[in-house]
């Protein structure tokens, strides 16, 4: 669920520094492949919304849950017909994270 409540500037600080440390190694084309086909694979097998969750939660950290629920919240909120501005305030989210997920998957949104 989507929440109107704002993050404290002090934890904005600190959320900012999490999310933005990742490793510069990378893979290469056919390793990430691989890995992604079997992931995807594993992915489609699961049976209930509850083993999904469940194995995305062991996956992923906190904060790269929040980050996909984020991207996913951008989706939705496009999808209804949100602006910038609203989906900036809902979500605590920066106009260019909005215009890149748009720009990136929005045309390919069915409505639901």
């Amino acid at each position: 669920m989507i929440s109107n409540a704002r993050v404290k500037p002090s934890e904005k600080i600190c959320y900012i520094f999490i999310m933005s440390t990742t490793s510069k190694k990378y893979f290469d084309k056919k390793f990430k492949t691989e890995i992604w086909s079997r992931f995807i694979k594993n992915i489609a097998a699961i049976k209930s919304e509850k083993d999904l969750h469940n194995i995305l939660s062991k996956l992923f950290t906190p904060q790269e849950l929040i980050m996909m629920e984020k991207r996913l919240a951008i989706l939705h909120l496009l999808n209804i017909g949100k602006s910038y501005r609203q989906i900036s305030e809902i979500a605590d989210i920066h106009y260019d994270t909005i215009s890149f997920v748009k720009n990136q998957y929005a045309p390919k949104l069915k409505k639901s």
